[in-house]
């Protein structure tokens, strides 16, 4: 009998942890492939502390080749460009396609590119190590070539990363040059407040915090496109602006789509109460790529973890024959915004929480998930 492929594809949170597992309780007689376009896997969770300056780069990626290597896993470094999930085949930019018997797909979702202008003047979240090269790019201009007149920068989208991000970047630039401040920053966002979702007094922390920072905010702003010096909505309004960060809801890939999956939402794959495709069961979906639809969930990296042990449990099983076991995500969770310099805000359930003890308890939760990976 020859032996089953497993192709994990993407280097996802949810593919990380069922790396880890794979170490302590490998697959047996079973080939198990992950397909990653990075060899480092960010941590989301850190990004704002690394823009903030409170982390270095390596202290928030995963080393996916060696996490692979001691779980006995293949590390297979490529694009995913489409999928046949009739004939089992995963394609590859550039590369011959792979074959599986199982297939989970973890690759993320694709930012918002629909607006005019924002493939040649948008500095995009994703990949982070892009954003964090061309982040450390402007602020090294900014420091050595001052510009004559002060600067607009922007963050487009007030959601929970929008905020974090904004208030990041200007904590960094209020480091590196505090007596001369050369950047006026926006926050723009389509609603009328910023953190939809969020309760009224958490906002009000974030809010205070945009203001002490100085942050311009711009409500009910819908951006329609955007220009190499400023940003217009849709009702016309123009406003000056040298840089722009697109922090806006992630849409689905297309590749989903073409390959005949079923799809929801837009465009992400539809799973069930099992993470498994609703039109093929030889193939699992996880994270911002996949649409729960028996019960439906935001896109947010809590999810994603926390689908770890569900994944794990479901793959082996499908692998032995075995009846799959549904999943179960509780409702509420805790949920911590970090607020620029080492203070932060947070809520679990009615209750919401701010201060410097809970930036600390931030970064104690997001070092000890990286210690996993160490």
């Amino acid at each position: 009998m020859s032996q089953p492929t497993l192709v994990l594809a993407g280097g996802g949170h949810t593919h990380a942890l069922l790396l880890r597992r794979l170490i302590r309780h490998p697959l047996p007689n079973v080939r198990v492939i992950l397909v990653s376009d990075h060899a480092m896997a960010p941590y989301t969770g850190m990004l704002p502390g690394l823009i903030a300056g409170h982390y270095e780069f390596a202290e928030m990626h995963i080393d996916l080749p060696r996490l692979c290597q001691r779980a006995g896993v293949v590390f297979h470094q490529g694009r995913v460009t489409g999928l046949d999930p009739n004939a089992r085949q995963l394609f590859l930019a550039d590369q011959p396609a792979l074959s599986y018997d199982l297939i989970s797909i973890n690759t993320g979702a694709t930012p918002t590119a629909d607006i005019s202008g924002a493939d040649r003047f948008v500095l995009g979240v994703k990949p982070v190590s892009g954003l964090y090269q061309r982040w450390s790019k402007h602020l090294e201009t900014l420091v050595q070539n001052p510009p004559a007149e002060p600067q607009h920068w922007g963050v487009v989208g007030a959601g929970a990363g929008g905020v974090e991000l904004v208030l990041a970047m200007a904590h960094r630039i209020r480091q590196l040059s505090p007596n001369a401040p050369r950047v006026h920053w926006h926050l723009l966002y389509r609603g009328p407040s910023i953190l939809p979702g969020y309760p009224k007094r958490l906002k009000r922390k974030a809010e205070h915090a945009l203001a002490q920072a100085r942050i311009q905010c711009h409500p009910d702003f819908n951006l329609q496109s955007i220009a190499e010096d400023h940003l217009t909505a849709a009702d016309g309004t123009r406003i000056p602006m040298q840089h722009t960060i697109l922090c806006t809801p992630v849409t689905a890939p297309q590749w989903p789509q073409t390959s005949g999956l079923a799809t929801a939402n837009g465009g992400f794959i539809a799973v069930n109460e099992y993470l498994q495709s609703t039109s093929h069961p030889t193939l699992f979906a996880v994270g911002d790529v996949a649409e729960m639809v028996t019960d439906p969930r935001p896109k947010a990296g809590v999810y994603a973890v926390r689908q770890a042990r569900y994944l794990s449990d479901n793959v082996r099983r499908s692998l032995a024959g075995q009846p799959l076991r549904p999943m179960h995500l509780q409702r509420q969770f805790l949920s911590l915004l970090a607020l620029g310099g080492k203070t932060a805000v947070g809520r679990r359930g009615p209750f919401t929480f701010s201060g410097a003890w809970v930036w600390y308890w931030k970064n104690w939760i997001d070092r000890d998930f990286m210690r996993l990976f160490k």
